[in-house]
């Protein structure tokens, strides 16, 4: 009897570890928040021109395609102070540019890597107090 629970356990471990790495899996591959709906990203070739990867919404040859600018757009639920605009640049390590002179609370940072915006930004999403963020996106013809 103790030797079939030890096997479910060992069994259980594995299918445990298999899920885990399947999720990280998942949260791993490039992706950003449009609002509520998370929006898959194909990783293209890196271009020097632009210092970012070139992204697209489909795998289709003829799909828009999209750079990262490294900056983020977020709309906080309420005006931020200036103390608390302080400290959600140290939290996430980016720069305040200036408040978006369109609809309530918009504001556009800047991150220090280009690159680094697209991680950034899904993090900052879905944070309290903030509605929406997303990486400023270039799209190119």
């Amino acid at each position: 009897m103790t030797r079939s629970v030890g096997t479910i356990q060992r069994v259980f471990l594995l299918a445990l570890m298999i899920l885990s790495s399947v999720a990280v899996a998942e949260d791993s591959d490039p992706h950003w928040f449009d609002g509520r709906r998370k929006v898959k990203l194909w990783r293209l070739e890196y271009s020097g021109e632009y210092r970012s990867h070139i992204y697209a919404e489909s795998p289709h040859p003829k799909a828009r395609k999209q750079v990262l600018t490294g900056r983020i757009i977020v709309r906080f639920a309420k005006e931020p102070s200036n103390g608390q605009l302080v400290e959600f640049q140290r939290i996430h390590g980016i720069t305040v540019m200036n408040k978006l002179p369109v609809g309530n609370n918009y504001y556009m940072f800047m991150a220090d890597n280009i690159e680094a915006s697209l991680n950034i930004a899904n993090g900052i999403a879905g944070k309290d107090g903030v509605v929406s963020a997303y990486p400023d996106w270039l799209y190119l013809k």
